[in-house]
């Protein structure tokens, strides 16, 4: 994925067309980032509710 997006962009950056694009390209890697960290959020959470944290219940 990521050598796509540097091949893209250099393609781009040659057409001297990136400005429009460039921000197309931050707003879904903004985006990207926003889910994963909401996922990680969600994940964490659901550990630490399910005693994850806690040797004694998780060995049981």
């Amino acid at each position: 994925m990521r050598w796509s997006f540097w091949l893209w962009t250099s393609i781009i950056l040659k057409k001297r067309c990136w400005l429009p694009v460039a921000g197309y390209w931050l707003l879904v890697t903004g985006c990207r980032l926003l889910v994963t960290g909401c996922w990680l959020l969600v994940t964490s959470y659901r550990w630490v509710l399910t005693d994850g944290f806690n040797p004694v219940t998780r060995n049981q």
